[in-house]
């Protein structure tokens, strides 16, 4: 049984997936900022370099995004114009100062199917390779959609009922059809909302079909809306929901709280006393491999120590969502040990996370290189912010993330109904960030409660007073 654990809160949301009492991987959702991987806007045209031959769009962000020609529909090409208005979808989300790569050939991704709007025919994924199957499901799909839209049929669909595919190609065609009726009647900016839910995407990659799932979850609107998404995709799915109060907190009540709050820091300690350094950059995210505390009278040597070290950050990119390339320097072996080494992490990356991360043999100075594809945007860019202090660069909590550290912090008040107003005193760098947005309405609607915030030269953040 997979249990899915939901923290619904007015600052952030977060989701955990538990196999077998281990926490597999976390979902992390900050409403101060906008998901916008595979998001459809209605973007503007605001320049076109013809050098570059690409376009740049107005979609509604700070920064606006980059779209090549090749990625706009050849119909559209000749209207392309300053001023132009079209739906795009965000390929690559970029962080600092990059803007989105965006695409005009807009897909919706479901569990055995990706809807193409704006292409015909079907293809099938190479890792379906009986020549049979393939046919099949590529005439299933024909009958299906009568090519109204193109499909990728993807690996998943392989021995799956055709009434259940058949279910989903026309939830996608439905939706696709909602969004080329809209799009020409919103304005720029408009985020084109296809799921009630804005971790569904997430949802569909975690290889929930033919199990059993435990839904936990502290709030009943979001209950219902996780309910019907998953039927919609997973119709045979065996549901158990565990309904905990809006003021409940979920990730304490069944003691992942701690698990969440070590993929947060950048030591992680090995069961044999070694630990590992994570660094993250943009791009790049170095692990350190230290022996520590370790000790190796017990068969405990270097080889262990590294195998340990592998796993560990493998378990860590998963649960983090780490992504780009990923070097671990590991501690110095010969050549047997690296190519065992080598081998066992191909195994576990095979076992835990096929498809999104490769690994590359150990180099002469001990190096092992991932790389990770970035579907969702890793924990730390969703909890912290770069900052400069003497000259030496870090990382500090966002100031939404302070936000839901106050929220957490009168959660277990609110729970107990003991007090409706509270005074927070809160600091300048805060008071100004709350000003500039509606969390205190939001947060008393949502509680029901009175928050009475006055500015003070504190040294924390934040200070609750009860009344």
């Amino acid at each position: 049984m997979i249990t899915l654990v939901v923290d619904k809160g007015v600052a952030y949301t977060r989701v955990a997936k538990i196999i077998e009492n281990k926490v597999q991987n976390f979902f992390v959702v900050n409403h101060f900022q906008e998901e916008r991987q595979d998001q459809i806007y209605i973007g503007q045209v605001s320049d076109i370099v013809k050098d570059l031959k690409c376009a740049f769009v107005d979609f509604g962000q700070d920064k606006k995004g980059m779209l090549n020609f090749k990625l706009i529909p050849e119909e559209f090409r000749p209207k392309l114009n300053i001023g132009t208005r079209l739906a795009v979808q965000v390929a690559k989300e970029q962080s600092g100062s990059k803007g989105d790569r965006l695409t005009s050939y807009l897909n919706l991704t479901g569990l055995y199917c990706v809807c193409l709007l704006f292409e015909k025919g079907v293809a099938i994924s190479k890792k379906i390779s009986d020549k049979e199957e393939r046919e099949q499901l590529k005439n299933l799909v024909m009958e299906i959609s009568q090519n109204k839209y193109g499909f990728i049929v993807r690996t998943d669909a392989k021995d799956v009922e055709p009434k259940i595919l058949e279910q989903e190609i026309l939830y996608l065609m439905q939706q696709a059809d909602k969004l080329i009726e809209s799009k020409d009647n919103l304005s720029k900016g408009t985020k084109i909302e296809l799921c009630e839910i804005n971790y569904g995407h997430w949802l569909l990659n975690q290889n929930l079909n033919n199990t059993s799932i435990r839904l936990l979850c502290n709030n009943k609107e979001e209950t219902v809306k996780i309910k019907l998404y998953l039927e919609q995709f997973f119709p045979n799915l065996e549901l158990e929901i565990v309904q905990y109060n809006y003021a409940d907190q979920p990730f304490k009540i069944i003691d992942i709280e701690r698990i969440f709050s070590e993929t947060l820091k950048y030591s992680v300690w090995l069961k044999n006393g070694s630990n590992l350094i994570i660094e993250n950059n943009e791009a790049l995210t170095v692990v350190d491999v230290n022996t520590a505390k370790a000790n190796f009278t017990k068969n405990k040597n270097i080889s262990y120590v590294n195998k340990l070290a592998v796993e560990e950050t493998i378990y860590q990119s998963i649960k983090r969502n780490l992504a780009g390339i990923i070097i671990i320097d590991l501690i110095q072996m010969n050549d047997d040990q690296n190519l065992e080494i080598y081998q066992f992490a191909k195994d576990l990356i095979l076992k835990l996370d096929r498809g999104r991360t490769k690994v590359y043999p150990i180099t002469e100075i001990g190096l092992m290189q991932l790389t990770r594809s970035r579907q969702y945007k890793p924990i730390h860019e969703v909890i912290f912010t770069s900052t400069i202090r003497d000259g030496q660069r870090g990382l500090c909590y966002q100031l939404s993330y302070i936000c839901y550290l106050l929220e957490q912090k009168l959660r277990p008040v609110i729970s107990n109904n003991v007090h409706s107003t509270f005074n927070v005193q809160v600091s300048n760098e805060l008071k100004m960030f709350l000003n500039n947005t509606h969390f205190i309405e939001e947060f008393e609607k949502y509680y029901n409660i009175k928050l009475n915030i006055s500015k003070s030269d504190l040294k924390d953040y934040f200070k609750v007073e009860y009344h």
